[in-house]
């Protein structure tokens, strides 16, 4: 088994060393080299693109706030109207009713001490509303890029900016008549 996948990965190699020959997909590499040319001219390429921004705007207003009230005087005012009044129905058939009676009007005069009628609050709150916003903007997407070699001029898309040279891939091969 192991010979087998030996055999597979020996043969695999050497079909693959033609493609691999300098680099060139299995030409001949004697016709086949690297020289450098010269620059000369580059233009950038240029593209609008939407760039996006998020904005955030904000503000402070005003909030008018109820008052809290405070539950304990309702509270108090009703456990004590509730026992006044069944005392003051002792004795009575109507006992329940002088109850519930005396526990309402505990209940008001509890919330009227405790302060159970105070005015609004007016806050300052801060609200703020983020919303995406885009601009257009030029950027440079690559550089077409003229260069020459042995007297003839040649251009070329490229993604980077070149320098005085570029190197060019010089492939030699007969013509056949």
């Amino acid at each position: 088994m192991h010979k087998q996948i030996a055999t597979a990965l020996i043969l695999s190699t050497l079909l693959a060393l033609p493609a691999w020959a300098d680099g060139y997909g299995g030409e001949n590499p004697d016709s086949v080299f690297r020289d450098r040319a010269r620059v000369v001219d580059v233009k950038p390429l240029k593209e609008i693109v939407r760039v996006p921004v998020t904005d955030r705007d904000c503000w402070t207003e005003e909030v008018v706030r109820p008052a809290r009230r405070d539950p304990s005087g309702i509270i108090a005012g009703g456990i004590i109207g509730g026992a006044v009044g069944n005392a003051m129905g002792q004795g009575h058939r109507d006992q329940g009713i002088a109850t519930v009676a005396g526990t309402v009007l505990g209940g008001v005069i509890g919330n009227a001490m405790a302060g159970g009628h105070r005015p609004a609050r007016i806050e300052h709150a801060r609200r703020c509303r983020v919303s995406e916003k885009y601009y257009e903007e030029e950027r440079i997407s690559g550089y077409l890029v003229t260069y020459r070699y042995r007297g003839r001029e040649f251009t070329r898309e490229m993604d980077e900016l070149p320098g005085r040279f570029v190197t060019v891939r010089v492939a030699v091969e007969p013509l056949e008549d």
